[in-house]
C-alpha cells in the first residue's frame, strides 16, 4: 500500500501543481481582459470618447485634425488617455497577458475601427521619426486579419 501511494504522489502530485498553475494562468488572463473593456467603458472614458469620436468624425482634413489636436490641450489629453488604453491593450496581447480568444470577441469592433480612424495621425508621427502605436497595430491588424496572426507574428501562446 505505501508503494501504491508513493507512486500515485509522485505521479499525480505534479499534475495538479500543472493544472493548478493553468488554471491561474488562464484565470490571470481572463481577468486582465475584462478589465481593459471595464476602464474602456467606464463613465470617466466616454467622456474622452466622446471628444476623440467628435474630433475624428469632423469634416475637416486630416492636416487640420493634426493641428487641431496639437492645439487643443484638452483633445489631445483626451487623445493620449484613449491612445494609451490601445496600446497597453495591444502590449498586453503581443506579451500573451490576455485571454485571446475573449480579446478578440471584445476588441474586434473597436480597435479596428480606431485603428482605421487615427492610422492618418500615426503615419504622420512616423514621418516624423517617432515610433508610435506599433503594438496598437499589432493588435488591430491581427483582428482585420486573424490568418495574419496566426502567421505574421507567430503568436506562442495560442
Amino acid at each position: 500500500m505505501d508503494i501504491f501511494l508513493a507512486i500515485f504522489k509522485t505521479i499525480f502530485g505534479p499534475l495538479v501543481i500543472i493544472s493548478g498553475l493553468c488554471i491561474t494562468i488562464r484565470h490571470f488572463k481572463l481577468i486582465r481582459t475584462f478589465s481593459y473593456i471595464e476602464r474602456f467603458n467606464s463613465p470617466s472614458m466616454l467622456e474622452v470618447r466622446t471628444c476623440v469620436d467628435t474630433w475624428l468624425s469632423s469634416d475637416v482634413t486630416n492636416e487640420k485634425k493634426i493641428q487641431l489636436l496639437h492645439s487643443d490641450l484638452k483633445l489631445h489629453a483626451n487623445y493620449m488617455l484613449l491612445y494609451n488604453l490601445f496600446t497597453e491593450v495591444g502590449i498586453a496581447y503581443k506579451f500573451g497577458m490576455l485571454h485571446r480568444k475573449l480579446t478578440f470577441e471584445i476588441w474586434d469592433p473597436l480597435l479596428p475601427k480606431y485603428w482605421k480612424q487615427l492610422e492618418f495621425y500615426f503615419e504622420h508621427q512616423r514621418s516624423q521619426g517617432r515610433q508610435v502605436a506599433n503594438s496598437f497595430e499589432i493588435i488591430a491588424k491581427a483582428m482585420i486579419n486573424p490568418k495574419l496572426s496566426e502567421s505574421h507574428y507567430s503568436l506562442p501562446w495560442k
